[in-house]
């Protein structure tokens, strides 16, 4: 093994595996510039200025001043990667690894804590726990070995802050993650059934997806050679034809439609494992066991309480128990649920995936959001639950007998395993291999995001700090972490629910059309959904019964409706409000007459905003310049949402390929030039005067919309 040194952060020379001294490894997700093996053999200041290294440092520093331990391995910089013997190695042997540290230090880099920072009259005491949840940590395939095997696994927030001990947090970590209590607390993963575990993983990620399969090697106690390229498909084959050599399993076909009838006894899978078709029937992926779950309940140690599950002790006493022939004794030895409960359950998943699959506007969304790089199967995923959630609270408003009802119930008790499959399915028809280089893949992620003419110099926003600033973007949530509020009584008739019977009520519901447009909005966002929600971000918190904020709603809703009507070549921001003499004069008139003038042909006055409004000014279609005064956030959030969201991808029957960008400049003869030399800047500097260009700089004073009038 090659550790780091903790009190010098250098490399040491090889030490014996099976004979290592006290050490701690670290556990954590890659991120950009990453110190690898040769960065710390080679010019030691590279690696000193990557982002990366401070992670290292750090994870070395508390090892060796907070528990006096010499040695730290990590993945990135403690193992050659160019060194085949080396890389298989570390991958068949990550789990021995884990095990036999001293000390495990969880490095979760998306997690806030600093119990310095809390207020002392603030009763925040389950914000950490909601925010750990979050974490980009639980849903990495490589940290479920790293998540069990450590004998002591400690949690460090972003801060390197120390949370808790995972031994503190095993009934949270259970419901984050479906791992068994028994495994948290160190029990050993072979005495929980091959469907069990796989279930673990199958709503897990991978960067490489060969490592899908390549990081359960440990959690199955098998070793296989790495092959990277040979695809995830052939990688999890692999994977199951070692546990088969290993272990007789017959839950390893539990996937299957046809498990509880063909395949339930070790008996029967032996005669399929030398019939010559056994790569056949083999999961292409850890998603195909995301329904097993519920046929295989969590197994708990003695000392848990309140969980539906059986104790470790109380199933396979004999090891060789998988070999009988009896179903009798398999259920009795394996789970409790036995295939009379589980078979309607199943049944009712495979048509409830299938009515969704098949449905030709359902299934071309899923499509386009697999193959999207902005979202992606685990963003499809975690928002298909959401939205399988919300139907089923919609239906059971709308239905009007016990099976309807049973139906709203079916789609949220079992949002999980249905997105999971679709997702599974999906992917495996239209993904595309994934990149190999995580940095190529995330500067592609960027490009897809950035606008082509975003400045990134010169202290400007970026496309990225843009986009953060102004979109909307629907919470996330991990949809397996929600509260659930259904009765047990209506999870059990639902288990049992014939799905098929109800697939009507279901197709020509109200919730079911609402489905399909926000899942379309969610693959295809349009710039009024998108508007829409930068109106309610804007009002939030907001009185709205307020004179003045309900003003501001009728402008924005109506500037919306006619921005859509007009779509218009170029919209103007105008932040400072800077008044010429005849905007003066034309306001003075109207102050003095007491009236509303209507200028035409002149333009209508500038009249003063405060700090927090700007102005938007457009060619309306019956060709008047419209401008209106806004709130800022508002105005400067259309503008991004345009140029993201132009009116040619919405169907509005222009064509992309004629349309053109209009550069106004000052004293043109064009009807809005008077306007444009007024203009300082394209983004908006809440609370404060603009102190961009000056009016000669026209480019830069326009929110350029490329639409066809």
């Amino acid at each position: 093994m090659i550790f780091l040194r903790t009190d010098t952060v250098e490399l040491t020379k090889h030490i014996s595996e099976y004979d290592p001294p006290l050490y701690a490894v670290l556990s954590h997700t890659w991120g950009p510039e990453e110190v690898m093996y040769e960065d710390l053999v080679g010019d030691r200041s590279k690696a000193v200025a990557k982002a990366g290294f401070t992670k290292i440092r750090e994870a070395c520093r508390i090892a060796f001043e907070e528990y006096h331990l010499e040695y730290l391995w990590t993945d990135t910089c403690c193992t050659d990667r160019k060194n085949e013997a080396e890389l298989n190695a570390s991958i068949n042997s990550s789990f021995r690894r884990f095990r036999s540290a001293a000390l495990c230090i969880a490095y979760l880099s998306d997690f806030d804590y600093d119990p310095s920072s809390a207020h002392p009259k603030v009763d925040n005491s389950q914000l950490p726990y909601q925010l750990l949840r979050q974490s980009r940590w639980f849903t990495r395939s490589w940290t479920i070995q790293e998540l069990i095997a450590p004998v002591r696994l400690l949690f460090y927030s972003r801060q390197w802050e120390l949370f808790q001990e995972r031994s503190q947090l095993v009934q949270l970590l259970y419901h984050i993650t479906g791992i068994d209590p028994y495994a948290l607390v160190g029990g050993d993963p072979a005495k929980i059934p091959v469907a069990r575990r796989m279930y673990w993983a199958a709503s897990r990620n991978a960067t490489r997806l060969e490592d899908l399969a390549y990081s359960l090697h440990g959690l199955f106690d098998v070793e296989v050679a790495p092959n990277y390229g040979e695809g995830d498909t052939n990688a999890f084959i692999r994977l199951q034809e070692a546990i088969l050599e290993k272990a007789k399993d017959p839950t390893i076909f539990a996937w299957r439609d046809d498990w509880s009838e063909e395949y339930f006894t070790w008996e029967k899978c032996e005669e399929l494992i030398h019939s010559g078709r056994l790569r056949d029937y083999l999961a292409k992926s850890p998603a195909y066991f995301s329904h097993v779950g519920h046929s295989f309940p969590a197994s708990m140690t003695r000392n848990d309480d309140g969980y539906p599950g059986t104790d470790i002790e109380d199933l396979n006493s004999d090891d060789d128990d998988w070999e009988t022939s009896s179903v009798a004794s398999f259920e009795s030895s394996t789970t409790p649920v036995g295939s009379s409960a589980s078979g309607p359950v199943r049944s009712g998943l495979n048509k409830a995936i299938a009515f969704l699959l098949e449905n030709e506007a359902l299934s071309t969304l899923f499509e386009a959001a697999i193959q999207k790089s902005s979202i992606g199967a685990d963003r499809l995923r975690r928002n298909l639950a959401r939205l399988l959630r919300q139907l089923g609270k919609d239906l059971a408003v709308e239905a009007t007998t016990k099976d309807e009802s049973l139906s709203a119930v079916f789609l949220r008790q079992y949002r999980m395993p249905i997105a999971s499959a679709i997702t599974m399915r999906a992917s495996e028809k239209y993904l595309k291999p994934v990149l190999l280089d995580p940095s190529e893949s995330q500067a592609l992620h960027l490009k897809d995001t950035i606008p082509s003419d975003t400045v990134l110099e010169g202290g400007r926003q970026d496309g990225a700090e843009i986009e953060a600033k102004y979109e909307v973007v629907d919470e996330e949530r991990d949809e397996e972490n929600e509260p659930d509020d259904i009765a047990p009584a209506e999870k059990e008739e639902a288990a049992d629910l014939d799905f098929e019977s109800i697939s009507a009520f279901i197709l020509n519901s109200s919730a079911f059309a609402s489905l399909t447009r926000n899942l379309s909005d969610f693959v295809d966002p349009s710039f009024r959904s998108q508007a829409s929600k930068l109106v309610a971000r804007v009002l939030e918190g907001k009185d709205t019964d307020d004179r003045y904020w309900s003003n501001m709603r009728s402008r924005m809703m109506t500037t919306l409706t006619e921005l859509e009507e007009s779509r218009p070549q170029s919209i103007f921001l105008d932040v400072e409000g800077t008044q010429g003499i005849m905007d003066k004069v034309q306001i003075w008139l109207e102050s003095t007459t007491g009236e509303t003038w209507n200028w035409w042909p002149l333009r209508p006055p500038k009249y003063t905003s405060s700090l927090s409004e700007a102005r938007l000014g457009w060619r309306c279609r019956c060709g008047k310049d419209r401008w209106e005064v806004l709130p800022a956030e508002f105005a400067g959030g259309i503008g991004w949402l345009l140029r993201k969201y132009p009116f040619y991808n919405r169907g509005h029957g222009t064509d992309a390929s004629k349309t053109s960008t209009t550069t106004v400049k000052p004293g043109s003869s064009s009807g809005t030039a008077s306007e444009s030399s007024s203009l300082r800047t394209n983004s908006i500097k809440m609370g404060s005067k603009s102190n961009s260009e000056p009016a000669q700089s026209t480019a830069s004073n326009q929110w350029n919309q490329q639409t066809k009038q």
